[in-house]
């Protein structure tokens, strides 16, 4: 069974304020990728792994990759699968942001 992280927890993970992670994920919602998070009977944001890693993605880029937000968000959105994909292989041994330049960056 998935596991899932409040908005609040998954803010901590990212070292963002929850409501720079709630911009985030607005932005992302808005470029198709609403079907991909849950939500509880509250309504209140739910986030798997995979989202997390579509998260860190586009955090990534908007500090390392001077994207725009609304870039990152796209990037983000056809990209997630792969992403997690590969850090699950990975073990989670690999620093997000050395595995974004080694995957952004290859020749």
């Amino acid at each position: 069974m998935e596991h899932f992280k409040q908005l609040k927890q998954v803010a901590e993970e990212l070292n963002v304020t929850v409501s720079y992670l709630r911009g985030y994920v607005t932005v992302l919602e808005q470029e198709g990728y609403s079907s991909h998070i849950q939500r509880d009977s509250r309504n209140h944001r739910l986030f798997s792994e995979k989202n997390i890693a579509g998260l860190k993605n586009m955090i990534h880029l908007i500090k390392n990759a001077t994207y725009t937000i609304q870039e990152a968000a796209q990037d983000s959105v056809q990209n997630t699968d792969m992403i997690h994909e590969s850090i699950k292989k990975n073990n989670h041994s690999e620093n997000i942001e050395n595995f974004l330049q080694r995957v952004m960056y290859k020749s």
